[in-house]
């Protein structure tokens, strides 16, 4: 029997859809607005076979880092043959931006350096990342392309389980001491501290009974040690790490930026990030890569070469990844949840779901739940 839409259906329809267009279209003028603010070749610098991109304190946000992404890959992808004849260093200063947490770096700034593993210094010291961040690049930072990494002052949650993942998989791939250009050999310079790490010591033992060569660098001693120095020249020993200041874990009062809880929010809906145990491949095996979201889609589209004018396929992501929104979607998201709030679309819930009404289910739990019920089923 065929059912037949009434008139008030088909006008209810009509509504929806309008109400749809009108909320895709004021995303895409915020989006377009926010687009157009970027012009990234003022804040990046090439030089002798060098990029360098300076973004310190620019108010530069999670959902920018795709466009920036984007413009690097077609800086490299645009340059004149032998240009970079041995390859190219790359500087990322993305430090003193509040706006950027864990589901920037790992949406948009982990894909990019699969394709474009040779990024020599990563700052992203007084960010919002924390533990998924970290967990997210240390199988990057293991292949040893990192000389510099600073990841101080963050404001996301810094545990000390993680960063023992971090020391212990740095050892484990035996890249460290890296080579140098000229001749010679250096430690990775990490820097971590004032991230409210408790007990720093006990964490440094930890990493040297499982055999990480670390030298702990005193603010006394800074001038003296610098990133990049072989101290073999000085008669010292090579350490695989150098944690600079890492005893002072006080934490510091950081500027919050208003959209971090959403994205956090993004992520636990997502579910678990990658983690290094998790992910075996490395940025060699990969030379393709992937730009997330919207990106992603332009890229596989063009078809062009990659990274050294190899062929990339479609864009994969695996499947421990959280699967990333595009700009256009992230935005949509944060419009529906603040037109929702203005609505009072939570003002009866304690009516509704009573008092369990404030307390929620985290993405494990409800994983949990619905197996529970699956193996119910199965039973009954």
């Amino acid at each position: 029997m065929t059912r037949h839409r009434s008139h008030h259906q088909d006008q209810q329809q009509l509504y929806y859809e309008k109400l749809a267009d009108e909320v895709i279209s004021r995303s895409a003028k915020v989006l377009e607005a926010k687009e157009e603010e970027w012009e990234w070749g003022d804040y990046v610098a090439t030089h002798d076979g060098s990029i360098r991109v300076s973004l310190a304190n620019a108010g530069v946000r999670d959902a920018d880092l795709e466009s920036l992404c984007l413009y690097l890959m077609r800086t490299w992808e645009e340059a004149p043959a032998g240009r970079f004849p041995n390859g190219c260093d790359l500087t990322i200063d993305l430090s003193c931006n509040c706006g950027i947490s864990d589901y920037g770096i790992i949406v948009h700034l982990v894909p990019f350096l699969r394709s474009w593993p040779s990024c020599r210094r990563l700052k992203l010291y007084q960010t919002s990342v924390g533990d998924r961040a970290l967990e997210a690049l240390t199988p990057w930072i293991a292949k040893g392309y990192a000389h510099e990494v600073h990841l101080s002052d963050l404001n996301g949650e810094v545990t000390p389980g993680v960063v023992l993942k971090l020391l212990k998989a740095i050892h484990s791939n035996g890249h460290y001491p890296f080579w140098k250009t000229n001749g010679g050999r250096a430690p990775l310079w990490l820097r971590l501290e004032h991230n409210r790490l408790p007990n720093p010591d006990d964490l440094v033992a930890q990493a040297r009974a499982a055999g990480v060569s670390i030298r702990i660098l005193g603010r006394a001693e800074l001038s003296s040690v610098r990133p990049g120095d072989d101290l073999r020249k000085r008669g010292q020993d090579n350490p695989e790490v150098i944690l600079v200041l890492f005893k002072l874990q006080q934490g510091k009062e950081l500027v919050q930026d208003e959209c971090v809880e959403q994205t956090r929010d993004l992520l636990n809906m997502l579910g678990k990030t990658l983690g290094p145990g998790d992910d075996h491949s490395s940025p060699d095996d990969e030379p393709g890569g992937h730009i997330s979201g919207r990106g992603a889609r332009r890229r596989a589209g063009r078809g062009g070469g990659g990274i050294g004018g190899k062929n990339e396929t479609a864009p994969k992501l695996a499947s421990s990844e959280p699967q990333p929104l595009s700009v256009d979607e992230f935005r949509l998201w944060e419009m529906q949840a603040r037109e929702d709030k203005e609505g009072g679309a939570d003002k009866r819930n304690w009516e509704t779901f009573g008092a369990d009404v404030g307390k929620g289910w985290t993405f494990e739990e409800n994983l949990k739940a619905n197996a529970w019920l699956a193996r119910r089923a199965a039973r009954a």
